[in-house]
């Protein structure tokens, strides 16, 4: 069986929790710096999904040897929260700068912010070539699933 690695990142916990348990049947594994679940795609294929929760002082060194067996990362905020915008900045910044690996930065936002133009990040926010922008609901399941095929078209553009 083939196994595609994703890890998500951000200051909310909750977030992480919701993202995966809306994407997976289960979590499998749930302690305190780590949630675990996986994603059946058929009988050969399984993608795990890492919700780590990681301080912004601990990312180091280690990165390297997690980021070598990722298909890329999943960086989680809340959209109407400046402090959590502010958090992932940091997180952002270091994965960039150290990893050329595909990143996908996604906002969580209410149902009926969904649709709301891209303009707004492209005048606010300085992406890394890498890096791409999504809004989400993370309470819904399918809202959820458009993040990981965003960011697994990512990977495969990079083929």
């Amino acid at each position: 069986m083939r196994i595609g690695e994703i890890a998500l990142l951000g200051p909310e916990r909750e977030n992480q929790y919701k993202f995966i348990r809306a994407a997976c049947q289960q979590i499998e594994m749930q302690s305190s710096p780590l949630l675990f679940g996986r994603i059946f795609i058929n009988k050969e294929l399984v993608l795990h999904l890492y919700g780590l929760c990681v301080p912004e002082n601990e990312l180091n060194m280690s990165w390297d040897v997690i980021a070598k067996k990722l298909l890329g990362y999943i960086v989680l905020f809340n959209w109407e929260n400046l402090k959590s915008y502010e958090r992932v900045k940091s997180t952002v910044d270091f994965l960039t700068r150290r990893y050329d690996m595909p990143l996908l930065i996604a906002a969580n936002v209410s149902e009926e912010m969904l649709n709301l133009p891209m303009d707004i990040i492209n005048q606010n926010i300085d992406l890394a070539p890498q890096c791409d922008f999504t809004f989400f609901n993370v309470e819904n399941p399918k809202s959820v699933k458009q993040v990981l095929i965003k960011l697994l078209d990512s990977v495969i553009e990079r083929v």
